[in-house]
């Protein structure tokens, strides 16, 4: 309850500072007690002093992000982050400013919109004596005098004092452009950029010289501006060639044309040349030259254009005529251009150059409360202003209701739009699942079928080994066999020689001594010769030595010539 009511109870004695939260309170105190912080990070020595804190820094080092959106499946480490996010959706900001009529979606950012107008600097610097609204700011500003950039890219090691500043670089080497124009589908890494093409479209120029009065709908044109024309001032000097700039961007920019050669410094390489640039922009105008295309023609003549920037100069030279202002992009109910009021004491007309009727009546009631207060005494009103600035109000309110009724409807778009993203999301991952299935059960059979390919080759080569291994050894068997009755023969054909030998002698023997018996020159007769086998195939001579080695011991043997 104490949310609704403002109430505060726990106040802080040596700020001042209230809480309506006893932990808040508990946790505020430890700031001021030096040391105290008992909650430390395991992984890089951090310390904290509320145990929550410690588990959403512990989510930097594991990725963990629990906590989804449901319009649009972004997922973050912290639940206020996400609270934060949906309000971007939902279009709700509960946060209203007591000073104006600004409203905010985060309760911090109210805070510091606040100190705008009370002037409140809390975060002091104690290297310099600047000041600060918030306490981030504070942190980045102290990291520029001790030089710590704790935030380190993934992709070229670049380190920044700031998170969003990483963030910002990492999308040049990712290509993301999350930031798009409703108007011109432009695209832009940076919140910032996009606010400030915005301006482009609706013709508002927030930033004024104080010198000539010029307006800029961008700070650092104005910086700019005032250092060409007014003040010279140049204070950031780039160290490789003397060159000194405004600003320390258009120094950062300057710098990366000394290094060309880097991959960090120009991330986006060209797929048809070998050039790279600093940012995708760059590189989309570059691949036009290479495929002739030209997006921004004219509307009057034939000409077209690569870039969008060359159209506009020559609308300007060319067709100054037909150059428009563009659409506003909030407009609002319009109202004569003059409101008059009058002032009693004075009797003079005040003329309140405002468009918008709820602002109108802001500043009638400023003005009579001034008039009030310095005992001007009443303001009075036109009588035609009064029916003139209430059906402005009712136009008003009624383009207000539609408006929300309209960003309702396209919160349920995106809601069903969302619905059929996750849906097809499940249907690819259930494919992609299945998919993966089917290839490892191929996988796996093709491993089978060649484990069983392998293993009957490595049967066929030992089948084909073994039959090797045999026929050396009948062939050494036969080697044997054959070297054994080749020997046989031989001493066979001694002793046939020896025999013819003893019969020559016999013979001659007997024709010189005729009357021998007739047996007895039958017994001289020499026996008959032995025949023998001539084997030349190496098959048939295995054979054969097979089958000598089962022939009996008493049969006689033949020899066998080779």
């Amino acid at each position: 309850m104490r949310s609704h009511t403002n109430e505060t109870p726990f106040r802080c004695e040596i700020c001042g500072k209230s809480f309506s939260r006893k932990e808040h309170f508990t946790n505020h105190i430890l700031w001021h007690t030096a040391g105290e912080t008992p909650h430390r990070c395991d992984f890089c020595s951090k310390t904290f002093t509320r145990k929550e804190h410690l588990l959403n820094h512990v989510r930097q080092h594991t990725g963990e992000s629990p906590h989804r959106c449901s319009y649009c499946m972004k997922t973050f480490t912290r639940k206020e982050h996400l609270v934060n996010h949906i309000r971007q959706h939902t279009g709700e900001t509960p946060f209203k400013c007591t000073y104006c009529t600004k409203a905010f979606t985060r309760k911090d950012h109210m805070v510091n919109h606040v100190r705008q107008h009370t002037g409140e600097s809390p975060h002091k610097c104690t290297y310099c004596t600047k000041t600060f609204t918030r306490k981030e700011h504070l942190t980045n500003h102290v990291r520029q005098h001790t030089g710590d950039s704790p935030h380190r890219c993934s992709y070229c090691k670049k380190t920044f004092t700031r998170k969003e500043h990483l963030t910002n670089h990492v999308r040049l080497h990712t290509g993301d452009s999350p930031h798009k124009c409703e108007y011109c589908q432009k695209t832009f890494t940076r919140k910032e950029h996009l606010n400030n093409h915005m301006r482009q479209h609706s013709s508002d120029n927030p930033h004024c010289c104080n010198v000539c009065n010029k307006p800029f709908t961008r700070k650092e044109h104005l910086i700019n501006h005032m250092s060409r024309c007014h003040t010279g001032d140049r204070p950031f000097t780039c160290e490789t060639c003397g060159k000194s700039f405004p600003l320390k961007g258009n120094l950062l920019f300057h710098q990366r044309s000394h290094t060309k050669g880097q991959e960090c410094e120009r991330p986006f390489a060209c797929e048809k040349c070998p050039k790279n640039f600093i940012c995708k922009g760059h590189l989309v105008s570059h691949m036009r030259s290479h495929s002739g295309e030209k997006p921004h023609a004219c509307t009057l003549c034939s000409k077209a254009f690569v870039e969008r920037g060359n159209l506009k100069r020559h609308m300007k030279m060319n067709h100054p005529d037909a150059m428009m202002p563009p659409p506003p992009v909030h407009p609002h109910p319009q109202i004569p251009a003059g409101v008059l009021t009058q002032v009693k004491q004075e009797v003079k007309p005040i003329i309140i150059p405002h468009h918008s009727a709820t602002t109108t009546m802001h500043t009638i009631q400023q003005i009579t409360a001034g008039a009030a207060a310095a005992g001007a005494g009443a303001v009075q009103l036109t009588p035609g202003l009064v029916p003139l600035v209430t059906s402005t109000l009712i136009s008003h309110n009624a383009q207000q209701s539609q408006k929300q009724q309209q960003a309702a409807a396209a919160v349920a778009a995106q809601q069903q739009a969302a619905a059929a993203a996750a849906a097809q999301q499940q249907a690819a991952a259930a494919q992609q699942q299945a998919a993966a299935a089917a290839h490892q059960q191929h996988q796996q059979q093709v491993a089978a079928q060649q484990q069983q390919q392998q293993q009957q080759a490595a049967v066929a080569a030992h089948q084909q080994q073994q039959q090797q291994l045999q026929q050396q050894q009948l062939l050494q068997l036969s080697i044997q066999h054959a070297a054994h009755h080749h020997q046989q023969h031989q001493q066979q054909q001694q002793q046939q020689q020896q025999q013819q030998q003893h019969h020559q002698q016999q013979q001659q023997q007997q024709q010189s001594h005729p009357q021998a018996p007739p047996q007895q020159q039958q017994q001289q007769q020499p026996p008959p010769q032995v025949p023998i086998a001539l084997i030349s195939d190496p098959s048939a001579l295995a054979r054969a030595a097979m089958q000598l080695q089962h022939l009996p011991t008493n049969v006689e043997q033949h020899p066998v010539v080779y």
